[in-house]
């Protein structure tokens, strides 16, 4: 065939060479010296004539052969897909919401599927749900967590089910944003959460951050991962729509919210000794920021045994790792708008103008060397003494490889890598684990998180999406206040409920089948919502601001719930501090007045709420009072009432709340 292949080459090279003398440290390559040299399976030449402009002679990049390499993903080797726990029949209630590896047994729950496609070869329950395999899931200490067969019961006490992705026997665990619940991995182990970009329940890798999955497989009988870069958005997992990664040319492409620090996990190594890790702008030059290899530091720990966790780290290699004082660029960005193929000297971006140019760039994981064409044109030039092939590409220890459209170009990068120290003294060849850009912007604000239904268990929220335009929006925080109005704590403080992926800008409360830990609320209370954007490297926006309450059911009391906190406030404190918050809750907008009067019956303050604004909505409302009169001077200490009067469509009616001021 005429068309475009790629070939995997692969040698037994035995441990002596040609002169008796050992392998190691000797490097290894390949060259093809005349394109008459291609010869078919059967050992007839090749039929196709040689391109015009790309001819051999060709030349492979060459290894070190060592005695001991760094895997080049922190992902562990017995990957099934990794999904997201929802209620089910079996599942145990602490887990849902939490990774777990899927369940994939062809023999007894085929589902009819591929099996050559893993995310398609999942076992599913009655409700098409995934199935979690329960036998991956660890205590804190790296134990076990299910206590018996069917898992029911934990062995860790109150612990949730934890995951190892790397393969250390260590959970790799996290929170985020607000939330205490360490139900976040990062697949890669660039310390970014993993999403689920499809909506599929299936926790999604994308190496090229170009918004499609990409696959990590092991190849039968080898250690070495395989990147397989996804082309359709619309069949993740199929192989056929893939494109391999040549050999030593990809590293996985990761955003970083610091200019300062980096944080990440590496490949568990079945060997004792201790990792080194140094950050470089180039390949060929992995010291070049850091200007020296450091040992790793243990990182992330808190709230996972940190005990538990260090006596299990005793005697075997840290992988959660740290490397702080750095000083990183933060790069100028654009992203590809069409595929660049290996071979191609030119490509067109968002916005060309947005890059230091000539001059040194990165797309994805790649560096060239380019100037500006016209408008959003970009052009790879060659100079003499570039490697081969010689066109400006794959300069400074990269490698030309395939492009995809969506995938990131910048004109600075921080290219983490590793090396590995046996308890021998054998010590590998560095190995770029990692291509950092530093963004430290957060997502514009969402739109308030708006109800869409009234008077229901289950319902819709919906609100505006969050813009970031580099590392984009990855998903969005959820969070809840309300129920029952006799309940001060929940109806004031804010409680995460979910991360979404930002593909979706509805939520919809109460929907176990799609949302893993939801179910219906009680009837008849008031809740409100509040979301905030979190940037593929992990900034958070604001959050929304404040829209109507969703009731779940009618309720007649006109007003309930009524409260005040804190109870007494100091004045002295000023701001938001030194004053309290009148907390109601309304069974419909209404026209509020609250009038203050101290103890001898002299009213000191009178606050008027219109239907429909702060104060006089349906649903919950919070009014400050600063502790001033209507003169503005601050009243003293002692005893206040809060006289409450409500107007409402149902009628009217009057609340009493007693207030302390302390000086």
């Amino acid at each position: 065939s005429t068309a475009v292949a790629t070939v995997f080459i692969t040698a037994d090279i035995g441990f002596i060479d040609r002169a008796g003398g050992n392998t190691l440290n000797h490097t290894l390559g390949f060259s093809l010296a005349a394109f008459a040299d291609l010869l078919s399976p059967s050992g007839a030449p090749i039929v196709a004539a040689p391109d015009p402009v790309s001819q051999p002679p060709v030349y492979s990049k060459t290894l070190l052969i060592a005695p001991l390499t760094v895997p080049a993903v922190s992902i562990s080797s017995s990957l099934p897909p990794i999904i997201v726990t929802r209620a089910g029949s079996g599942v145990p209630e602490p887990a849902v919401g939490y990774p777990a590896y899927a369940k994939i047994d062809a023999a007894n729950c085929n589902n009819g599927k591929d099996a050559s496609n893993p995310r398609n070869d999942i076992c599913l329950d009655a409700n098409s749900n995934p199935i979690p395999d329960m036998s991956h899931w660890l205590c804190p200490d790296g134990a076990p967590w299910c206590a018996n067969a069917p898992c029911s019961l934990s062995n860790c006490g109150q612990s949730p089910p934890l995951l190892d992705v790397n393969g250390d026997g260590r959970p790799d665990n996290f929170s985020i944003g607000l939330s205490t619940r360490p139900d976040q991995v990062s697949l890669l182990g660039d310390g970014v959460p993993t999403t689920d970009i499809t909506g599929a329940g299936i926790l999604d890798v994308d190496i090229n951050k170009d918004g499609i999955p990409d696959l990590v497989i092991f190849p039968a009988g080898s250690t070495k991962p395989q990147f397989r870069i996804g082309l359709d958005a619309a069949d993740p997992g199929n192989l056929a729509k893939t494109a391999p990664d040549p050999g030593q040319g990809l590293a996985p492409t990761s955003w970083s919210p610091s200019a300062g620090q980096l944080n990440f996990n590496l490949p568990m190594i079945g060997t004792s000794g201790y990792y080194l890790v140094a950050v470089g702008k180039y390949y060929d030059d992995p010291i070049g920021v850091t200007h020296k290899w450091s040992s790793v530091t243990v990182t992330g720990i808190a709230g996972l045994g940190a005990a538990a966790f260090r006596a299990k780290a005793t005697g075997a290699p840290i992988t959660a790792a740290t490397l702080g004082n750095l000083v990183l660029g933060v790069p100028n960005i654009a992203r590809l708008t069409t595929v660049l193929s290996q071979g191609a000297t030119s490509f067109i971006v968002d916005d060309a103008s947005s890059l230091h140019l000539p001059g040194l760039i990165y797309v994805g994981s790649e560096i060239m060397r380019a100037q500006r064409g016209g408008g959003n044109l970009i052009q790879v030039i060659s100079q003499a003494g570039d490697p081969p092939p010689a066109t400006g590409r794959g300069l400074r220890g990269s490698a030309p490889i395939l492009h995809t459209s969506g995938e990131v170009v910048s004109d600075d990068a921080a290219i983490l890598s590793a090396q590995y120290v046996s308890a021998g003294g054998a010590v590998s060849p560095a190995q770029a684990m990692f291509v950092y850009r530093v963004d430290p912007l957060a997502p514009t604000v969402p739109g308030a998180a708006q109800p869409l239904e009234q008077g229901k268990t289950s319902f819709s929220v919906k609100w505006a999406p969050s813009i970031q335009s580099v590392s984009g929006v990855s998903q969005y925080e959820v969070q809840e206040r309300g129920g029952d109005p006799k309940d001060l704590s929940a109806n004031v403080v804010w409680r995460t409920i979910n991360f979404i992926p930002a593909a979706k800008t509805t939520y919809i409360v109460g929907d176990a089948a799609h949302y893993p830990g939801e179910g219906p609320r009680a009837p008849g209370d008031f809740f409100t919502y509040r979301v905030r954007g979190v940037s593929g490297a992990g900034v958070v926006s604001n959050w929304s601001p404040a829209a109507q309450s969703a009731n779940t059911g009618a309720t007649n009391s006109i007003i309930s719930g009524v409260s005040n906190y804190p109870n007494p406030f100091d004045t002295r404190k000023g701001g938001p501090a030194g004053s309290t918050n009148i907390a109601y809750t309304l069974n419909a907008n209404s026209s509020v007045t609250i009038q203050i009067y101290d103890e001898l019956g002299y009213l000191v303050k009178t606050i008027n709420c219109a239907a429909g604004s702060q104060g006089g909505f349906i649903g919950l409302n919070f009014v400050p009072w600063d502790g001033r009169n209507d003169a503005g001077a601050l009243v003293a200490k002692g005893g206040y009432i809060a006289r409450i009067r409500v107007k409402s469509p149902g009628g009217a009616a009057t609340a009493i709340r007693k207030i302390g001021v302390i000086h």
